[in-house]
């Protein structure tokens, strides 16, 4: 494992992204696919370990941030495109789906 990642983290790829997310995170949805991926790649005992997300990067880079900012995310507005992906994404990973661009901005 890199000096710079302790245990207790994943790197999640997909395209030309990656970032490190925090297992107790992803295993706050223990039900969820991505869970059950992150378990299976611990298992492996990789000294790096990773997940490989099937998305582009913009995608991962959402779904990344709905992970680190959980209740408090908010989905981007300007890409409705996206956001529709994204929720669809996470939905089929179990993962909570964020409000619509939408209800955000009438808060």
């Amino acid at each position: 494992m890199e000096a710079d990642q302790a245990p207790g983290w994943i790197t999640v790829r997909a395209d030309r992204y990656e970032a490190v997310v925090s297992v107790a995170r992803v295993m706050e949805y223990p039900s969820s696919y991505l869970a059950t991926l992150v378990q299976l790649e611990l298992a492996q005992g990789s000294p790096d370990p990773a997940v490989r997300l099937d998305c582009n990067a913009d995608e991962a880079r959402e779904i990344v941030a709905v992970l680190r900012q959980g209740t408090r995310y908010e989905p981007p507005t300007h890409n409705m495109r996206l956001v529709r992906s994204l929720r669809h994404t996470l939905d089929f990973m179990g993962l909570p789906t964020p409000p619509s661009p939408a209800a955000v901005s009438m808060r």
